[in-house]
């Protein structure tokens, strides 16, 4: 097979898929639907599912994988597609369930999808406090980890 065309949606990760036009039509499909898929019935999560995939082909596009060992790029099944396109939306229903909790509790990473990054840059900016002398030596260093609704100026013996 050829190079992608513009409409084709790539499996894969990194950059290249990321930025390819197909791609982001299919983002904007995905969070086109996603408030609908995740209040969805079960076979109306098909539907919808089954609509974005008809929409991307319907408009000359293809779902492409590249083969490794030949660097080739190969369409995958229809069933492949709709799986691609229903993790995508499942993948758009819990960001937008994250972007919600993280908005009741602001400053709290969320545990049902909080990253290392998210946790180490919560620990910097709100859970490390460091006492310097005059000189600028360190005295001493205190962690404190919440959880719940605890918030750094809530833990005991945690100065401000």
């Amino acid at each position: 097979m050829t190079e992608p065309r513009p409409d084709d949606v790539i499996c894969g990760r990194g950059a290249d898929a990321r930025n390819h036009p197909g791609n982001r039509r299919f983002r904007s499909l995905i969070n086109l639907h996603c408030d609908a898929y995740s209040s969805a019935s079960k076979s109306e999560k098909t539907r919808i599912t089954k609509t974005i995939v008809d929409d991307v082909v319907n408009k000359g596009g293809r779902f492409l994988k590249k083969d490794m060992a030949t660097g080739s790029w190969n369409e995958i099944d229809s069933r492949s597609c709709r799986e691609k396109t229903g993790q995508s939306l499942r993948e758009c229903a819990a960001s937008k369930t994250v972007k919600k909790q993280e908005g009741r509790n602001p400053g709290v990473p969320c545990s049902r999808r909080g990253t290392l990054l998210k946790l180490q840059q919560y620990l910097f900016a709100k859970m490390i406090e460091v006492e310097v002398s005059e000189k600028g030596s360190v005295l001493s260093s205190q962690i404190v980890v919440t959880t719940g609704n605890a918030t750094p100026s809530s833990a005991p013996g945690l100065k401000r």
